[in-house]
């Protein structure tokens, strides 16, 4: 109530300065008025009213084209910023590498039902996959790190109704160690050879659903893994407030649309990547997918911090999937369950900032942590 009264207050006092610098007519001097110049003198009067109409009108555009965040500054909202996060976008993938932590839900629509889920043949011998018919609630949370030069990713999740789950995955390939093993039988001893990217689909889509498990290949599948973004989907951009993360960095939010149908057009990819975004494309139409809301958080120093994405489907289901990321160009470098751990970072530590982007850089203090398959 407090923040509305402040606000009520500085538009009347700006309005009130509007109207002060108004010109204000002489004292009328003595002399005689014909009917014309009667007329003359009601038309300046309907001039200068409109002209404090029009005054006013430009300080309350001004007043509402600004709003204030949870951060206590004011940010012009709706302006475009497209270019702004498509550099970062490059900056970000450009760094070599970050960590991330991540939660996960997907929740069932009024017309969607638990429907049964049954064990299937897994993509090898010996494993076994669940597969569902709709979707089912599902909470998960981790956190991991993702290379990108070349593509690699390692994610350690805590998900609902399974339990623990470590993910290594790369442009080809998928180790998972729990839930199905999908491409490990359970163990990483023996340095097993994974399984194909495109055939982890089925098992995901048949744990979370079609739709939702098409959104989550698609994380898996692009060269920014979680960060699920390729420059090739992002169609605009506009500004949406600001705000401070946990660890106090200080972020600018923007409101981002995207073609997920673009998804396999971003370049670099494997033709193994192309393919499982194609399906995840297919699937989401057959699902139902009725779009995705993205809401991105950019640092001063250019990079992707902050990444919201909420999606609705046409039964009603749904998907948000909130990441944090950080360490960029320190984090680890990742080894897959069949190579020798080379240790080391990523990229640059500490990074060069995203001088396109045209904000100050801060300066962080690095840390650099090893992540690798574990010993065989």
């Amino acid at each position: 109530m407090s923040d509305f009264r402040n606000e009520e207050d500085a538009l009347r006092r700006a309005l009130d300065d509007a109207a002060s610098h108004l010109p204000v007519p002489d004292a009328p001097l003595p002399v005689t008025l014909t009917d014309a110049s009667r007329r003359r003198r009601r038309r300046t009067g309907v001039v200068l009213l409109a002209a404090a109409v029009a005054a006013s009108l430009v300080v309350v555009t001004l007043v509402v084209a600004l709003a204030r965040d949870d951060s206590g500054k004011q940010v012009e909202i709706g302006t475009d910023g497209t270019q702004t996060v498509l550099a970062a976008l490059a900056a970000t993938v450009s760094s070599g590498g970050y960590d991330l932590d991540f939660t996960f839900r997907s929740e069932m629509g009024d017309s969607a039902s638990e429907s049964s889920c049954h064990p299937v043949a897994g993509a090898t011998p010996g494993e076994t996959r669940m597969l569902c018919t709709s979707t089912r609630p599902t909470d998960v949370s981790g956190h991991g790190t993702v290379n990108t030069n070349p593509y690699a990713m390692t994610v350690v999740s805590e998900v609902s109704g399974i339990g623990p789950v470590t993910l290594f995955v790369n442009g080809t390939t998928v180790w998972q160690l729990g839930g199905a093993n999908y491409g490990t039988g359970g163990t990483f001893e023996g340095a097993p050879t994974g399984a194909s990217l495109s055939g982890f689909a089925s098992l995901v889509e048949g744990t979370i659903g079609p739709g939702q498990g098409a959104l989550s290949m698609m994380s898996l599948a692009n060269n920014s893994g979680y960060l699920g973004l390729e420059a090739s989907a992002i169609e605009s951009a506009v500004t949406d407030g600001e705000g401070t993360l946990g660890d106090g960095t200080p972020v600018t939010y923007y409101s981002v649309t995207v073609d997920v149908t673009k998804m396999a057009d971003g370049e670099g990819l494997t033709d193994e990547q192309r393919q499982a975004i194609s399906d995840a494309v297919a699937t989401l139409q057959s699902a139902g997918y009725a779009g995705t809301e993205e809401r991105v958080g950019i640092d001063d120093a250019g990079f992707i911090r902050d990444v919201t994405a909420s999606t609705k489907f046409a039964d009603g289901s749904s998907m948000t999937r909130h990441t944090v990321f950080s360490n960029f160009g320190c984090a680890a470098r990742i080894s897959m369950p069949n190579e020798s751990a080379v240790g080391g970072s990523a990229g640059a530590c500490p990074p060069v900032a995203a001088a396109t982007t045209a904000v100050p850089t801060t300066s962080t203090t690095a840390t650099t942590t090893t992540v690798s398959s574990p010993a065989r």
